[in-house]
């Protein structure tokens, strides 16, 4: 027997001999579906006790796939950008007034809450308008603003890194300005400035294309994770005029809210 031949039969010896050892070890690479008899997946290596598998778990393949994951919930704070143009009051409220709101209503804070269901997602949000106060002559000027609104996404992308999501919503924006005297005032300038105390009620239609990155780094429990994203997209007034009260008395309007037909914000959401 050559020696080319005796060296290989030695060679095979050995690997057999090591492929008997770990006979009993299974290994699964990464994105390969395993979860241990608890049913959820951990994301880090661990030894099994039975048959002593080494398994290494991912969170993201387990919750594509397992039926237990199918629906979810997700908390999502928004910076949002609006642009409202208040100028066709000007001639009824002041160039004070609309200049102000101009300003003040084209950014928005919301929280929504969302429930998903395959690669389906429905939810409601609540936003509020952070700048609130103005000063001009006798006058402090107020903005107390708040928005409900519902919402639909489908996600078209759902991969382990990204998330491609249209959005389509509705949404109800109250505007309520006040004008109050300052504490000093003359009487000249009370009545030349009187106080104003009005509700504008607006409606809105919104399509926008949701794109977000996924984080599992930071997750909390064991298929949680957290996406960082920008959207952008349309936005319409659904009443051309917007509905106008005070202190409980309907107005007559025929002035309309100019708004830019784009919308663009910020978000972060956690999914659990």
């Amino acid at each position: 027997m050559s020696k080319t031949v005796k060296r290989f039969f030695i060679l095979s010896t050995v690997l057999l001999s090591v492929v008997n050892s770990y006979g009993n070890g299974v290994i699964i690479i990464p994105d390969s579906i395993a979860y241990n008899d608890k049913g959820f997946a951990e994301r880090y290596f661990f030894w099994d006790d039975i048959d002593s598998v080494w398994i290494e778990m991912d969170a993201w393949a387990d919750k594509q796939r397992t039926p237990f994951w199918d629906g979810g919930i997700f908390f999502i704070p928004t910076m949002e950008f609006m642009f409202n143009n208040f100028d066709a009051f000007e001639s009824v409220l002041g160039k004070h007034n609309t200049d102000f709101l101009n300003v003040a209503a084209g950014f928005m804070i919301t929280i929504g809450l969302s429930g998903t269901r395959g690669e389906h997602s429905a939810g409601f949000n609540f936003g509020i308008v952070p700048l609130t106060a103005a000063n001009q002559d006798s006058l402090e000027i107020r903005l107390n603003s708040i928005r409900f609104g519902i919402n639909y996404g489908f996600n078209l992308i759902n991969s382990r890194r990204f998330l491609v999501t249209p959005t389509a919503g509705i949404q109800w924006s109250r505007y309520r300005l006040i004008n109050t005297a300052k504490d000093r005032t003359s009487l000249a300038q009370y009545m030349s400035n009187r106080d104003v105390d009005l509700r504008f009620n607006q409606m809105t239609a919104s399509f926008v294309m949701r794109l977000s990155y996924k984080s599992y780094n930071t997750s909390i429990f064991a298929n949680d994770f957290w996406t960082i994203g920008i959207y952008g997209g349309f936005i319409a007034n659904l009443n051309t005029n917007p509905w106008i009260s005070s202190t409980g008395r309907r107005l007559h309007n025929q002035h309309g809210i100019n708004l830019w037909n784009y919308t663009f914000g910020l978000f972060l959401a956690y999914h659990f």
